[in-house]
């Protein structure tokens, strides 16, 4: 039997839960920086002040890592990855090899679900599970990261300069970092994307080549 439940809470946490917590940092560090009183010395003054900041970034962190995961898959992944070319030619061979009913000879659309249907059973789930968290749960992680560490790249050197009060520069060059540090989550979401289109063309690949020397 395919152990699933703790690998999807596995994907959950990196791809909502993570991004999630930075958003909802970034939204305190926001209204600290807005607000004319302390928020920051407030919420870690005594321990039930400190409970109530975390309860804070929890609640608020899944509402937005959830809002996050959306937009991920409406906007990043639809019309952004799925654009490139190193992308495009693998869901397109995908569609071509899917969208056949071999029994027929007919061409029906089919989604990727359909491989899962018609391979059958375990081993169908095992596949598709360890190419969801080898390489797409990561691809989810990256790109959430980059939309969660945009807003947090832009707050942050308000913040620092209102509460540690370093020099200006210090926090342009701290914003910075967090900017590039976004690049980076978004090339990464890319690369893991991208490897994951390719792992499940193989995937099918290699079980609609089987199923097309069957009489």
């Amino acid at each position: 039997m395919v152990d699933i439940p703790p690998k999807f809470e596995l994907e959950h946490l990196m791809s909502h839960t993570f991004p999630g917590f930075f958003s909802a940092v970034s939204l305190f560090m926001l209204i600290d920086v807005w607000s004319p009183l302390d928020l920051t010395a407030m919420a870690i003054k005594d321990i039930s002040s400190l409970g109530a900041f975390i309860g804070f970034v929890l609640l608020i962190g899944s509402i937005l890592g959830i809002i996050i995961d959306g937009f991920y898959h409406s906007i990043i992944a639809d019309h952004i990855f799925d654009k490139f070319n190193s992308v495009k030619i693998y869901k397109e061979d995908m569609k071509k090899k899917c969208f056949k009913d071999y029994s027929s000879g007919a061409e029906i659309y089919r989604s990727h679900h359909y491989f899962i249907k018609q391979m059958g059973g375990d081993k169908a789930i095992t596949i598709f599970q360890n190419i969801i968290n080898s390489y797409y749960s990561y691809a989810r992680f990256y790109s959430n990261t980059f939309i969660a560490l945009i807003p947090f790249s832009l707050i942050v050197p308000f913040y620092i300069l209102k509460i540690i009060h370093i020099s200006w520069e210090y926090c342009i060059l701290l914003g910075v970092f967090s900017f590039f540090l976004a690049c980076f989550c978004f090339y990464s979401g890319y690369v893991a994307y991208r490897t994951y289109n390719r792992a499940l063309y193989s995937a099918i690949y290699g079980y609609v080549g089987e199923s097309s020397e069957k009489p």
